[in-house]
């Protein structure tokens, strides 16, 4: 039986390649030279995190979404606590390539701004910028940021006493971001992924849970994920 170490490799051989560009001649021609090969290798460890964040939230709404009704009184607690992991997971994801603000963190406003000042002219960074401007991303995901923050702070990575011991009603509170916020963030990540690879084809989540790239590459018959 696989152990966790076994199960975070097989889960990264298997999707190793997926979304990457097999060549990326845009960069070139906006990047400076010196900075292309940092350009790839962070944007190939951001583009894992948002497409696990994507699976994520995928499963997370297709649970949601079942009529457990059907098979008697509801959710039973399996489900219950693998809703609350993959939603705890996907807060934390969103904390961790968003709104993490320490320095030496790799996030997409990180990146982005990195990517501007490595423009390779003045020409390339206001092409650059023409492009961030469309996907608008910083006010797109700021009625997000406190909510994420206060929950990642408060009841995540740390557990504040007052919360903990405080009412039922102020901790459900603390949950406060929805899974539709967390998509639309989500959306967001993916769109400003997409501008920074010069729209090089990267798929917003695996091919198995992608209602538009979930295709057999040999068969072009779409792939049924099990959930």
């Amino acid at each position: 039986m696989n152990n966790a170490r076994d199960i975070s490799n097989d889960c990264n051989d298997s999707v190793s390649g997926i979304g990457q560009e097999s060549s990326d001649p845009l960069s070139e021609r906006f990047l400076k030279s010196d900075w292309l090969e940092e350009y790839r290798a962070q944007i190939e460890v951001l583009w894992h995190h948002s497409a696990r964040l994507h699976g994520n939230l995928h499963l997370l709404s297709k649970i949601s979404e079942f009529p457990f009704d059907l098979f008697g009184d509801g959710q039973d607690l399996c489900w219950i606590l693998i809703s609350r992991a993959l939603y705890e997971t996907s807060v934390m994801t969103t904390w961790c390539i968003v709104f993490d603000s320490d320095g030496n963190a790799l996030t997409m406003r990180q990146f982005r701004n990195a990517v501007v000042t490595s423009a390779k002219d003045l020409e390339a960074k206001d092409r650059i910028i023409e492009r961030l401007r469309k996907v608008d991303f910083d006010s797109r995901v700021s009625d997000t940021e406190e909510k994420v923050k206060a929950l990642r702070h408060g009841q995540l990575a740390h557990l504040d006493r007052d919360i903990a011991m405080g009412a039922q009603e102020e901790r459900a509170a603390m949950f406060g971001v929805s899974l539709q916020e967390l998509q639309s963030t989500a959306s967001a990540v993916h769109e400003l992924i997409s501008a920074l690879s010069f729209d090089s084809g990267r798929a917003p989540t695996y091919f198995d849970y992608d209602n538009v790239t979930g295709l057999k590459r040999d068969e072009g018959a779409r792939i049924l994920p099990p959930i």
